[in-house]
């Protein structure tokens, strides 16, 4: 398939920097290779739902839009489209979106990366979720994913904020015994 000039792709991107309507500016060229029968490459989409990912909830739905226009397109999505809608699901505080995108990522034989499972848990700990924090640390044990210590921090915020004091210590004593203090 025909793909847009590099040259166009670096301007939109250097635009969207500085934009704060960055990501009208993707949906724009996306719409724009669309009505040309030009197939949007799935790094344009990517690189689309990141730009909707950060600032209000109008974006997030456009993040969210693009990430099923991409299935409905029959692309394959994989770990970098995954983990773009999974921090712009977290940056707004749509911790079941960023959870259940988890869970489908692993559904569609992805492994969720570090980074996945670190915006899922902040976005738990900024609505005080522990008991969902509490299973991702888990689920990244099974997952074969190593907890470093900044998600087990925002667990610990998770269970803090709740005001699950004892589970946050038990958190706590675990990261302490990993940075060797114990």
């Amino acid at each position: 398939g025909f793909a847009p000039k590099e040259g166009l792709l670096n301007q939109v991107a250097n635009n969207a920097g500085k934009n704060e309507d960055k990501w009208l500016i993707w949906q724009n060229e996306i719409s724009n290779l669309k009505r040309k029968n030009i197939p949007v490459p799935k790094s344009t989409f990517v690189e689309a739902i990141a730009a909707c990912g950060s600032g209000d909830v109008k974006r997030w739905s456009c993040a969210m839009n693009l990430f099923s226009e991409m299935k409905g397109c029959g692309i394959e999505l994989d770990s970098s489209a995954y983990h773009s809608a999974i921090a712009a699901s977290a940056f707004h505080g749509k911790w079941r979106k960023a959870t259940q995108l988890i869970n489908e990522m692993k559904d569609q034989g992805l492994k969720p990366d570090l980074n996945c499972y670190s915006q899922a848990l902040k976005a738990c700990a900024d609505h005080a979720k522990w008991e969902r924090a509490v299973d991702l640390l888990k689920d990244m044990f099974e997952d074969d994913v190593r907890p470093d210590e900044l998600c087990y921090l925002e667990a610990i915020r998770a269970c803090r904020k709740a005001g699950v004091v004892k589970e946050a210590k038990r958190l706590q004593e675990v990261l302490d015994e990993k940075r060797g203090k114990v």
